[in-house]
């Protein structure tokens, strides 16, 4: 069933994520929209699980900030990563952590057409479809 309302926008920005079980693990916002978000991540999370993502508003060492933080729960679980539909959708934190994510967000779809290339060779390997040879999965 899908979930998603508004338009996903291509990015990426690291973000921790935090399970109601005190759970951690860092992630890559793929997409992201005023209904949810897609990120990249290994760890798993249980279906419907409560989570959190956050992520820094400034960057830099000479200025600490408080973390964005989004409050949702898991609507998808996939090899590569997580789909997230958000608690509060109207929220201001939600219109800053997206305004964050899209100033910080590549070029073009977000991704480097190499560094695409370079995740689905990853993918492939891990499967076992490879072979080792990452020059034979460049199109």
């Amino acid at each position: 069933m899908e979930h998603r309302w508004g338009v996903r926008r291509a990015v990426d920005l690291g973000v921790r994520i935090c399970g109601e079980d005190e759970t951690t693990a860092v992630g890559r916002l793929a997409d992201i929209s005023i209904s949810g978000a897609y990120v990249r991540t290994s760890k798993t999370f249980g279906l419907t699980s409560r989570i959190y993502i956050e992520a820094r508003a400034n960057r830099s060492r000479a200025v600490v900030s408080e973390p964005l933080r989004l409050h949702g729960r898991v609507v998808r679980q996939e090899f590569m990563g997580i789909g997230i539909e958000w608690d509060d959708l109207g929220s201001e934190m939600l219109r800053r952590f997206m305004a964050h994510a899209m100033s910080m967000r590549r070029i073009g779809t977000g991704l480097t057409e190499e560094r695409a290339r370079d995740e689905r060779c990853l993918v492939l390997m891990m499967h076992g479809l490879a072979g080792g040879r990452k020059q034979d999965l460049r199109s």
